[in-house]
């Protein structure tokens, strides 16, 4: 998009989009204007989906520094229930810190943290409303 205020404009509707359909939506209308996404706007969608996915799971926040991933929600989130065996086949096996309402994990080398986030936390979004599911049929988890 060689325009600016454009390019401005499409910025401010990817960020304040707070529904996956609208971000599909979004995406699709670029491609039909302008083609191909370069990989910057790509990426930026995907960060779209990780804070639509966040607010679904009511995290609070996700932080990065260095290799270090640190997410922490609301003791209310569906993320309160989530195993450690969950977190394992989620996070791939990647070693990772839960204490309480908060999840610290590694990146591998080569990762990058806007394709593991926007793997993970659908996952983890249905990870969450199946233990919540099953905790409406059976009384516990």
């Amino acid at each position: 998009v060689g325009d600016d205020k454009v390019r401005l404009a499409i910025y401010k509707r990817i960020a304040s989009e707070s529904t996956h359909q609208g971000l599909r939506e979004i995406e699709e209308e670029i491609r039909d204007r302008f083609g191909p996404l370069p990989e910057q706007l790509v990426a930026l969608i995907k960060q779209g989906h990780i804070q639509v996915w966040a607010k679904e799971l009511m995290m609070e926040s996700i932080q990065r520094r260095g290799r270090r991933v640190l997410m922490v929600w609301y003791p209310h989130s569906p993320l309160a229930k989530v195993t450690n065996k969950c977190w394992k086949k989620v996070l791939d096996f990647r070693p990772f810190e839960l204490k309480g309402n908060a999840l610290q994990f590694y990146l591998g080398e080569g990762d990058d943290p806007v394709d593991l986030l926007s793997s993970c936390l659908p996952l983890l979004l249905d990870g969450a409303n199946g233990v919540n599911q099953h905790t409406k049929r059976e009384g516990s988890i």
